[in-house]
């Protein structure tokens, strides 16, 4: 195929390529704007996933603020002795963190008892101070600590818990002034057991404890104040008795002197948002009110009128979401949370990601707070989606690879076409021009004695030479043509005999240098000792170093002398042709041993060849178990080595 023959073949390749480049191109552009709609629709999904859970979550509140408030106005309606049970029922129904509140007589009341730890309580009495006004000017004015003792140890006696708590204390105090220990302390033993009494504001048991505390530790005695000190604090986080902030706090800090426990701070928050409520209540009219309260990081829910109140804890949110609601959050990936109207924090923590919720505001839907819907697990929604984007563009990719592939293997395909057509191109002018040569010479040669110009007997016999010689020559190449169609046929045969391989180079050698003697060419043969013998096909040898030899004298137009060698290597036999002509460039010495291959110097000199003489050599070598080897460097020559399995 001539070159212009080529051009209509290469503009198909790039038009082939081009072509599998644009539809692997559309269909993964496709394939992406399927991935994007396929999202899009999924953020839809979601979206309207939040927008429903918090609609569900606003009435399931509304619900629950709604029943809150019916139950808040029957405590404030009935006014007879059962509201307190009313009230410690409510109270059970609400959570751990949530506490009821009645407020009668200017007092208020915490229900169920015992979960403030401090109360919001009325001022308390006046101490009764008349009935000390004796036994006080004993003790103080005329320091008669004895008969003040027996003064106020018949008070102990009263009716009055009160006075008979305020004259256990005064006699402890006498006691500690004496230094009489241990009466002193089992005198406040017995101020704790007056169980409800109170000394001024303050409880009569957690009076004693403390001051058993402080005797003791004052006394050196570490361990029992220890215990009385744990044992004032148990009460404390029990809230079993009535007492205000300020108590409580002093306590707590009077027992952390000589034990230290976490506090109860959620408990402490309960109890300081109730005394709130209980002070708005008092001062608040007809009809109710609900308000967000924030102590300790904790938010409650305040609901009271002018004689009830409630407040609502986290842990009362928690069992307000219905099953279906909980179920629908659970299987969608969503998550409640609430805000007061100022944005804090209520319920269910904070977010980065605002711009990704339904809000319901408080106020438009009359809650107490901001209702908030955000999606906390989107793989459960783009999980199945982007397993169906990462299937489609899989299958688009695998698609467009094999689009690409195809494209690729026919471009690969018309690129070796091409490369074939140019190289049996290159073989039939050859091959053409091989021929031309000697059947010209023998042409002309036969005419010149047919005609009987050639009249001198020497004449005739260099005539006959030369036509035996070109004979020889078409002979030659007729036979590596057949011998060629045989190799790539499978169908040589080879007969393998002993031989010795010097004696095989050197009639190659000297049958060669006949042939080449009239161009002025020398080729120097050269042998080592002791060469070991080989098992081989004597003609395929002799016609593998032909070849080497024939190259060797066509590549050296300049230096017309050609070297061989015959020599051991490590129990191998080398046959080395060596020549000074023009060399082969490293990038050719790969493909020099393949059919049809020329290299470019050949073409650019007009070098007459085939293209088959080394690709013949390989093939006769390795079926002789041997290997080829190429050294070459361009403008110094190459030197060709054949290593043949030597015979032991």
């Amino acid at each position: 195929m001539t070159r212009t023959g080529w051009l209509p073949l290469r503009r198909w390749m790039v038009v082939s390529l081009a072509i599998a480049l644009l539809l692997a191109g559309t269909l993964l552009w496709l394939g992406w704007r399927l991935a994007v709609q396929d999202r899009q629709v999924a953020a839809q999904r979601m979206h309207e996933q939040r927008e429903n859970a918090a609609d569900l979550a606003v009435a399931a509140l509304q619900r629950a603020v709604s029943q809150v408030e019916e139950r808040l106005a029957i405590l404030a309606a009935g006014q007879d002795s059962a509201a307190a049970e009313r009230a410690a029922a409510i109270a059970g129904e609400l959570g751990d963190d949530s506490v009821v509140l009645l407020m009668r007589e200017g007092t208020a009341s915490a229900y169920p008892a015992g979960r403030l730890v401090f109360s919001p309580v009325a001022p308390a009495p006046p101490e009764p101070t008349a009935a000390f006004i004796e036994a006080d000017a004993l003790e103080f004015q005329q320091q008669d600590l004895r008969r003040a003792q027996v003064i106020l140890q018949g008070l102990t006696n009263s009716p009055d818990l009160s006075i008979r708590a305020a004259a256990v204390l005064r006699i402890a105090r006498i006691q500690r002034k004496q230094e009489r220990v241990d009466e002193a302390l089992a005198s406040y033993l017995a101020l704790g057991r007056l169980g409800q009494a109170r000394v001024g504001d303050r409880p009569a048991p957690l009076v004693a404890l403390h001051a058993r505390m402080s005797l003791l530790e004052r006394a050196g005695r570490r361990a029992p104040a220890e215990t009385e000190a744990r044992s004032l604090r148990d009460a404390l986080d029990a809230g079993t008795y009535r007492l205000d902030r300020g108590a409580y706090e002093y306590f707590i800090q009077e027992s952390e002197r000589l034990v230290r426990r976490p506090r109860n701070t959620r408990a402490e928050a309960l109890s300081a948002v109730a005394g709130q409520v209980a002070d708005m209540a008092r001062s608040t009219g007809a009809g109710s009110r609900r308000a967000v309260v924030h102590e300790s990081g904790l938010a409650f829910l305040a609901a009271w009128r002018h004689d009830a109140g409630v407040v609502l804890g986290p842990q009362w949110l928690e069992t307000q979401w219905p099953a279906a609601l909980k179920e629908t959050l659970e299987e969608q990936g969503l998550a409640l949370r609430l805000t007061d109207p100022d944005g804090r924090p209520v319920w269910g923590g904070a977010t980065t990601d605002a711009g990704s919720e339904a809000v319901r505001l408080a106020a438009t839907t009359s809650l107490p707070w901001n209702v908030h819907a955000r999606t906390v697990r989107p793989e459960l929604v783009l999980g199945p989606t982007a397993t169906r984007q990462r299937l489609l563009l899989a299958a688009l990719a695998i698609i467009g690879v094999l689009v690409l592939g195809g494209g690729v293997v026919v471009a690969r395909a018309v690129t070796r076409e091409i490369e074939v057509s140019r190289l049996q191109s290159d073989f039939v002018s050859a091959i053409s021009h091989e021929f031309r040569t000697p059947l010209t010479s023998l042409c002309l040669l036969s005419e010149q004695l047919d005609s009987g110009a050639v009249v001198s007997e020497q004449a005739r016999r260099e005539y006959y030479g030369t036509l035996a010689r070109e004979s020889q020559r078409l002979r030659r190449l007729v036979e590596g043509l057949l011998d060629f169609g045989r190799m790539e046929a499978g169908a040589e045969q080879y007969r393998f005999e002993e031989h010795d391989p010097v004696e095989i180079a050197r009639d190659v050698v000297a049958e060669f240098q006949r042939e080449v003697e009239a161009q002025g060419y020398r080729v120097e043969f050269s042998s080592g000792d002791r060469v070991p013998l080989i098992r081989g096909d004597r003609p395929a040898l002799a016609s593998a170093l032909w070849n080497l030899l024939d190259n060797a004298v066509k590549y050296s137009p300049a230096t017309r002398t050609v070297w061989v060698e015959v020599g051991d290597e490590r129990g191998r036999v080398a046959l080395r042709v060596r020549d000074e002509g023009l060399g082969i460039p490293k990038s050719e010495q790969a493909r020099v041993f393949a059919k049809f291959v020329r290299g470019e110097a050949a073409r650019a000199r007009g070098i007459r060849g085939t293209g088959i003489g080394l690709a013949t050599v390989r093939h006769i070598v390795e079926r002789h178990g041997g290997e080829i080897r190429l050294e070459s460097e361009p403008g110094h020559g190459t030197t060709f080595t054949i290593l043949l399995p030597g015979m032991e």
